[in-house]
């Protein structure tokens, strides 16, 4: 059972803000209901706290800005703000404005609405003299080209994209030094196509961001996705945000993956805080809100959004290249600093016990950061009272709100550091290319962004030489790499810079020229030559990319840096699929040089336990070579590790191997090679005094063998006096036998099995069709109770089931699920009985914890539980009893068929070009390979079950919101 709480960004707070909740049971008229401050901008401006060091100025606010989401400035150095008016419940009332400051004092005192009537925009990005403007389902194309300061040019350059609700939509549009310009899913995705060019095919970004090239009409997923606003470093370091999870990266690549179709990827970002990488303790000082039942502010990142890296040239160290993120719900902005830690890296708190800027005004709403032209730091405050989407807010509350309440105003800030004067801002329009080159090093990312952008849109090849120049000999290395960039997409870098560039002194340049020989290796061979070295480079990032850019390099050099790579950094699981990624169709050379004795990868060190990053690769990649399904590959990965000494390596690859769905045909052309080992196996995992490792791994082999020779072994192994791993470790193995009878020596131990392995058995009968049956008969006979079926997968078994069964199975579960409103009006009183929060934790424990954690029990496959006890009760109750009422996009249960016939089901964690990857109850997560589904759709529901009202008495229901108000403290 789960509670349906939302994912949220731009201020997706879990109650309802500043103050007003208190009243809710009051008339609106009523005068005891408290009535939050309304500040002045000038009192806006007072509230605000910064660390010392800084001030923040007031840029513009009302009447020039309403409803301020994102901001950019143009080539001339003329802020532009996208306003998202109308939200949440009004008419399309979106504009884009140019504000002005006429008379110089830093301070807007003009406004000219470019662009308006757009329903609920999202961002804004300047493209060849006019805007691009994201307003799903579309991504315009606005202009002025008549003088007047407002648009006379609407095309709609891309469309597709997901509406639904405006705090989900596309947004975040952002320049890469690639010359890709960036944009954030939202959350929605969408199949996304040229409107002029119709018979293009659409462009899936579902679970992914996304890249454009305007003036070539394209577009690309790429992997990793934000839910509000995206940010770069210097070096083109990608960095997302979500509400609950204020900072992530990306580590795998679209580009790379895709390559190999057979790798499937568990995941491609990670997590960076690591003072909390999930709802991170942030120290607000507005006063404390207001809530339903009166419960306190729980103080943890909720509404994480407009995600910032600062490289504008003015703010002194550590501030500069800091991350910095809106938390809008407790109206403050968090920063935070960035390490190197391997490939990746590590975010620390950047201020111990407060925050880089907080403010004492509840309606202060900080959604939006950039880096302007004079190197200053801008934020754009929505200002609102009330800014939660209706739709997590319960209907009677609802009636009582102002929902729009602060929708005439707006406020933009200025953040500089202390004792520095106002600096005008530069334009760059009017620059020769030659000076926009030089300006290419500037020590603000605006403008080297700028000049770059401009650079591309000129297309003038004539400063291909000073480009050239600066490439070789600027002593500053941003200077360097963007301008081999910048050749790159002039069409005019050549191949003996681009290899001096790969032994540059700057790692970072290396890691560049990396990137960019992924589009010359093929043709030039000296360019492939020089990509060879950097596999043993100083730098661990720039042996990173050289594991990605090797893959273009057909070269036998080429194929053994993989090999060294894969023996010296396979404790990484990122090198691990970066070099799986690069395999390509050299899968039986690649095998061949691994298992080669004389080489380096098995005979180097010796393994140093079961975790050696080695045999984690070869698991990995047994698990490509079972995707491919060549017999040959998979014959001489066997042979081969199974004549080692070390059965630690033969192991390893049958534990990859095994993962994938095997005919029998292919299991029977395997076992001779596994004979020696298949007999040792089955003495090992009955040996009680070998070591616990040791009989895991020989369990695991033993899907291999036959079945009734293997069959004595794992009835003993499923004995109630065997340790609860060895037991698991049976079930698991059985699990993935295909034979009718493996399900049913499973389900005869079904009274002594523990409940995870009930849980096991129970998920290996759902994911295959010809085991329903079996399942059937075992329900109808008695052998399994109704009542010993989890809620989720009783739910998984109707949806599967065609309609006489689905009648079969309803009979026996008794289910009167009725309409949700109706069962939620006659479960009412729930909310007036005693609560039991001890009894309640029990509850929560059998029906909950498989899906949700909290208070440190459970498992996070749902949403977090943090935030439920400051939600009103009567709003937990109804996401209890009707889960598909408000279900967040990240929560929705796909179902996928293999082209095997294996069902399996789960929300989406991770979505990439060659796989997808499901999580269902337990936090269990299958990856399947897009090559290997026949079928997959959105249920359309949550993994929550529907009517658990039929399991739950009210007093459980008592008990469990007991529970859970005092678990979330």
């Amino acid at each position: 059972m789960m509670v349906s709480v939302t994912r949220w960004h731009l201020a997706m707070a879990a109650v309802i803000l500043a103050g007003v909740v208190a009243g809710l049971e009051a008339e609106p008229a009523d005068p005891s209901v408290p009535k939050p401050p309304l500040s002045s901008p000038e009192q806006g401006l007072r509230s605000l706290r910064v660390v010392d060091g800084f001030r923040v100025e007031l840029v513009a606010c009302e009447p020039h800005v309403v409803d301020p989401v994102a901001m950019a400035w143009d080539a001339d150095g003329q802020l532009f703000v996208v306003e998202m008016g109308g939200y949440p419940n009004g008419p399309p009332a979106g504009r884009v404005k140019r504000l002005e400051d006429r008379d110089g004092d830093g301070r807007i005192d003009h406004s000219v609405v470019f662009a308006d009537g757009l329903a609920f925009p999202t961002g804004l990005f300047p493209w060849r003299g006019g805007w691009l403007v994201t307003a799903a389902p579309d991504i315009f194309y606005f202009k002025d080209t008549d003088g007047d300061g407002k648009a006379d040019i609407r095309r709609v350059l891309y469309t597709g994209f997901g509406t639904g609700n405006q705090q989900h939509r596309v947004n975040g549009l952002i320049w890469g030094m690639d010359g890709w310009i960036y944009g954030a899913n939202g959350d929605s995705g969408g199949g996304i196509r040229i409107p002029d060019q119709p018979n293009r095919p659409k462009v899936n970004i579902n679970g992914r961001d996304f890249r454009i090239r305007p003036d070539e009409r394209a577009i690309e997923p790429v992997t990793g996705h934000s839910q509000f606003g995206i940010a770069f470093d210097a070096w083109n370091q990608r960095y997302l945000c979500d509400n609950r999870v204020h900072i992530r990266i990306p580590l795998l690549f679209e580009w790379y993956l895709k390559r190999n179709p057979y790798l499937a990827v568990r995941t491609v970002e990670e997590r960076i805080a690591e003072y909390g990488p999930v709802g991170a303790r942030v120290y607000p000082i507005s006063p404390p809100q207001e809530r339903f039942n009166d419960y306190d502010n729980v103080n943890h990142f909720t509404s994480a959004c407009g995600i910032h890296v600062y490289e504008g040239g003015r703010f002194p160290s550590p501030y500069a290249g800091s991350a910095y993120v809106c938390e809008p719900v407790h109206n403050l902005v968090h920063r935070c600093t960035l390490h190197r830690k391997g490939v990746s890296l590590v975010a620390r708190r950047g201020e111990k016990g407060s925050e880089f800027l907080a403010s004492t005004d509840p309606w202060f709403r900080p959604v939006f950061l950039a880096t302007g032209p004079d190197g200053a730091m801008y934020l754009a405050d929505y200002y609102r009272v009330v800014i939660e989407h209706p739709r997590w807010i319960p209907l009677n509350v609802q009636k009582r709100l102002d929902l729009r309440a602060g929708s005439d105003r707006g406020r933009i800030y200025r953040i500089v550091p202390s004792g520095t004067s106002l600096k005008p801002m530069p334009s760059l329009r009017q620059k020769t290319s030659a000076e926009l080159v030089k300006s290419l090093g500037n020590d603000n990312a605006w403008v080297r962004d700028t000049a770059q952008r401009l650079l591309v849109e000129r297309r003038d090849r004539s400063v291909i030489p000073l480009l050239e120049a600066q490439a070789r000999q600027a002593d500053d290395a941003q200077a360097r790499a963007r301008s081999l960039w910048t050749l790159h997409l002039l069409g005019g870098l050549k191949e003996d810079l681009l290899a001096a560039a790969l032994a540059d002194r700057n790692p970072r340049v290396r890691e560049q020229a990396l990137r960019l020989a992924d589009f010359y290796v093929a043709s030039s061979k000296m360019v492939a030559d020089a990509v060879v070295p950097r596999a043993k480079d100083p730098d661990i990032r720039v042996r990173y990319q050289a594991a990605f850019t090797l893959g273009g390099v057909g070269s036998e050099e080429a194929l053994a840096a993989l090999v060294r790579l894969a023996a010296t950094e396979s404790a990484s699981y990122w090198f691990r699929m970066a070099i799986l990624s690069s395999i390509g169709d050299r899968v039986p050379q690649f095998i061949a040089a691994i298992t080669d004795q004389q080489g380096g990868f098995l005979g180097d060190a010796p393994l140093s336990g079961k975790d050696d990053g080695r045999l984690r690769f070869v698991r990995a990649l047994a698990a490509v070579v079972a995707a491919r399904g060549k017999r040959s590959e998979s014959q001489a990965l066997v042979s081969n590790l199974a004549s080692l000494p070390d059965r630690r390596w033969a192991l390893a690859a049958m534990a990859g191997l095994s993962g994938s769905s095997w005919t029998d045909q292919a299991r029977q052309r395997i076992r001779p090679y596994l004979k020696r080992l298949l007999d040792q196996s089955k003495a090992t995992a009955v040996a009680e005094d070998q070591p616990l490792a040791e009989r895991l791994g020989a369990i695991a082999c033993l899907a291999w063998d036959d079945f009734e020779a293997a069959a004595p072994v794992f009835e003993r192994l499923l004995e109630s006096n065997q340790r609860p791993e060895i037991q698991k470790a049976a079930a698991r193995a059985l699990a993935r036998r295909r034979e009718p009878e493996a399900l049913t020596m499973l389900l005869e131990g079904w009274r002594q099995h523990s409940p995870t392995i009930r849980r096991m058995i129970l998920d290996a009968a759902l994911h295959q069709r010809d085991r329903w049956p079996i399942l059937l008969h075992a329900l109808e006979s008695g052998q399994i109770k109704p009542s010993e079926i989890a809620l989720a997968q009783r739910d998984q078994l109707l949806r599967q089931l065609d309609e006489t069964d689905r009648k079969r199975v309803q009979r026996l579960f008794a289910s009167t699920n009725g309409d949700r409103q109706q069962v939620i009006a006659r479960y009412r009183d729930v909310l007036d009985l005693p609560r039991d929060p001890l009894r309640g934790e029990q509850v929560f424990l059998k029906n909950c914890a498989s899906c949700h954690r909290l208070a440190g029990q459970g498992v996070a496959v749902g949403p977090s539980l943090s935030d439920v006890r400051t939600r009103p009760e009567a709003s937990i109750l109804e996401d209890i009893l009707d889960p598909n009422r408000a279900l967040a996009p990240g929560y929705v249960v796909y179902v996928v068929e293999t082209q095997s016939g294996r069902i399996v089901s789960g929300v989406l964690a991770a979505e990439t070009a060659t796989s997808v990857t499901l999580r269902r109850a337990d936090g269990v997560e299958d990856v399947i390979l897009r090559k290997d589904i026949a079928a997959m759709q959105s249920t359309g529901q949550s993994l929550m079950p529907v009517g658990v009202e039929n399991t739950l008495s009210r007093q459980d229901l008592a008990d469990l919101l007991g529970y859970l108000k005092r678990g979330a403290r």
